[in-house]
């Protein structure tokens, strides 16, 4: 963390501290969801037990978005910036890929879409944060 003030270096303890437990449990309940799934369809319970994940993942989106706040202009300068490349680079593959099925592509599945969301919204902030001449994201 070479050139950050120690306020930007507790921010990003903050924000490690806040997401890497959050992210283990979403990985744990996703595979102990899927886990109890198999077979158990058409309980009572097969709803809330498949939607159980996004409640960690409200609690990484909410660290990222404390973690922006936290943040000076130029970094939440940065941080919109890849929103909007991303969601810019998701509209134009979405139009193409919905073209492309009128001549016998099969029909995307909007999980996988969502899956690619996040990788592309960080590469794109690590390019960024490269273009500006900062070393780290």
């Amino acid at each position: 963390m070479a050139g950050l003030t120690n306020k930007e270096k507790q921010s990003s303890k903050k924000y490690m501290r806040e997401t890497i437990p959050a992210i283990v449990i979403y990985l744990l309940m996703v595979a102990g969801s899927q886990y109890l799934l198999k077979g158990n369809e058409a309980t009572m319970w097969a709803y809330p037990l498949a939607l159980s994940p996004l409640i960690p993942a409200y609690f990484i989106a909410r660290s990222l978005v404390n973690f922006v706040k936290r943040s000076d202009e130029l970094i939440q300068k940065l941080h919109g910036d890849s929103a909007i490349i991303t969601l810019l680079i998701v509209i134009f593959s979405g139009f193409a890929y919905g073209f492309l099925t009128k001549v016998g592509l099969p029909q995307p599945d909007i999980f996988w879409a969502a899956t690619l969301i996040c990788p592309l919204y960080f590469i794109i902030l690590a390019l960024l944060h490269r273009k500006y001449g900062m070393g780290q994201c």
